[in-house]
């Protein structure tokens, strides 16, 4: 009885290591997308039973807890009013925080949920030019609200657009961050945003804009 050659022996040894680390490889795979899934599944949870709480609790309306929230932080001329009504959150504040769940919500149905690289530079720069217009804008407000010399008189739309502009600046940030420190497979070779999704954002985000300055009472 013959026997294979020693190189054949060796070929067949490494393609049997190199076929059990691609088993263990997926394997790991399947275990991290598992242990992401629970860990979402229970982040979902317990900010769900957050929400219901703040909802339900007895004692106030929604409306009222909400404007309790920010009671002392917002100075009433700052409200968007839909209707009669005004919303509990300031402009910039409606424009930030309505703008960070649009883009978050928005970037990961693009499929940038495990996304971990930096955009490109140029991109990096317009989300700069985005904090510092909201800094600008915010700057120039609180010099009018306090009685000195302003550059151009503060309006409750440009504080919702600077707003939403720090909003859509901020979202890709704070995904890169989660990514690269929670995530247990990131994507390090995708990038948080591109230019269609700063496109699609602004889009989104202008809508939304334009839609809760619409004085529309059937939107509240």
């Amino acid at each position: 009885m013959s026997h294979p050659p020693p190189d054949e022996i060796v070929d067949l040894a490494r393609a049997q290591i190199a076929a059990r680390r691609t088993a263990a490889r997926a394997s790991d795979a399947v275990a991290a997308a598992w242990h992401d899934r629970r860990w979402g599944f229970v982040f979902l949870l317990l900010l769900s039973a957050l929400l219901l709480t703040f909802i339900l609790w007895p004692g106030a309306t929604l409306e009222r807890k909400l404007f309790a929230a920010v009671h002392g932080l917002v100075a009433q001329k700052h409200l968007v009013f839909l209707g009669e009504r005004p919303l509990p959150l300031c402009a910039r504040n409606l424009g930030i925080y309505s703008s960070f769940l649009l883009s978050l919500s928005y970037l990961w149905a693009r499929g940038r949920s495990r996304a971990a690289a930096l955009p490109t530079r140029p991109l990096l720069v317009v989300l700069g030019l985005g904090i510092l217009t909201m800094a600008f804008d915010g700057v120039n407000s609180v010099l009018e609200d306090t009685g000195r010399t302003y550059l151009y008189a503060p309006r409750n739309d440009l504080r919702m657009i600077s707003g939403a502009l720090f909003g859509i600046a901020l979202t890709p940030i704070i995904l890169l961050v989660f990514n690269q420190a929670l995530r247990a497979e990131p994507d390090p070779e995708r990038p948080v945003l591109d230019w269609r999704d700063l496109g699609g954002l602004l889009v989104l985000n202008g809508l939304f804009v334009a839609l809760a300055h619409s004085g529309l009472a059937l939107l509240y």
